[in-house]
């Protein structure tokens, strides 16, 4: 009924533009265009996406540019599963300038999806480019240069959301585990791979950027633990080095900037390990993963009552 009202003013308008009913044809057209469009939000919201779609697209016929007709299309195709339109919409609206980052996000997901990096990638700066202060954009593309192993790339791009938003503390957590990263490179199979020439200012810089990040928010529990494991690492492996010594008197000395870092690493796991909410798999996760960390670390300190008092908590899981 409503495409077919629809059908009847186009008619009418192609035979005679001009004619004295012109105005009133036009205002019937929007009313319509109204009706149907809320029509299609009634479907959406029961969950009818790809009735929704149809209606949008009637809605789409008679307003063409009608932004919000266009962008709740791609909302109705994608949740209908035809990502085919959904790109399509999503498309139009980037090709119309038109300023919204979700619609680039969630067109560039789309193509990731695909497994086309380079064409999300693209579209995430063009939206870069209409909407430089786009702290979703930056976060978006950062994400996809993490995934794809851009890490220098990936680096440049957190500086820059950090001018835009220094008071985000997830910026310097992503920033410092890059760093770590690149100081601590893996193979496919997991295993440790050569340091890079650049492994102490790698190091100083995840070290400075984690913690930037707890002076904003001192009981993050993710950089808490991130900061407190690179310590133990450290440890871990100037301990590894020392024990290869035949020298007593260097072992020593090698000793106690091995400890030191072990030492340093102790407060910031156990901040971590009381400020984990352990409300999801991946809270649990890294509270055992703190937990079991602590353990080998007060073995290695000799601090008994700690470590009896941690093999209990993991004892109680």
């Amino acid at each position: 009924c409503l495409v077919e009202a629809n059908d009847a003013f186009k008619k009418a308008m192609e035979i005679e533009p001009n004619n004295e009913w012109a105005g009133e044809i036009q205002l019937n057209q929007m009313q319509l265009m109204s009706q149907v469009f809320n029509k299609g939000v009634g479907q959406f919201k029961e969950g009818k996406y790809a009735e929704a779609l149809v209606d949008f697209e009637i809605a789409q016929a008679i307003s063409p540019n009608d932004t919000a007709t266009i962008l709740n299309s791609a909302y109705a195709a994608e949740r209908a599963g035809n990502k085919a339109k959904a790109k399509q919409y999503y498309e139009k609206l980037v090709s119309m300038n038109y300023q919204d980052d979700k619609s680039y996000a969630a067109l560039s997901n789309l193509y990731r999806e695909e497994g086309n990096t380079d064409k999300a990638l693209e579209v995430l700066r063009q939206g870069r480019t209409a909407m430089p202060e786009s702290v979703n954009l930056m976060l978006a593309e950062i994400n996809i240069l993490l995934s794809t192993g851009k890490s220098q790339e990936a680096t440049t791009a957190l500086d820059a959301a950090i001018q835009k938003d220094p008071k985000n503390p997830s910026l310097y957590m992503a920033l410092g585990s890059t760093f770590d990263n690149m100081a601590n490179p893996k193979g496919a199979d997991d295993k440790d791979k050569a340091k890079p020439a650049q492994y102490n200012d790698y190091m100083s810089r995840a070290e400075e950027a984690y913690k930037k990040g707890l002076e904003i928010q001192p009981d993050n529990y993710e950089i808490n633990y991130n900061l407190g494991a690179m310590y133990f690492n450290q440890g871990a492996d100037m301990a590894n080095a020392a024990n290869q010594l035949t020298n007593n008197a260097e072992f020593e000395k090698a000793k106690v900037k091995y400890e030191d870092k072990f030492k340093a690493a102790a407060p910031y796991l156990e901040r971590s390990l009381e400020a984990n909410p352990r409300k999801t798999e991946d809270d649990q996760s890294l509270y055992q993963g703190t937990l079991l960390s602590l353990k080998q670390l007060y073995v290695r300190l000799n601090e008994t009552e700690k470590y009896n008092r941690i093999k209990n908590l993991l004892e109680q899981k």
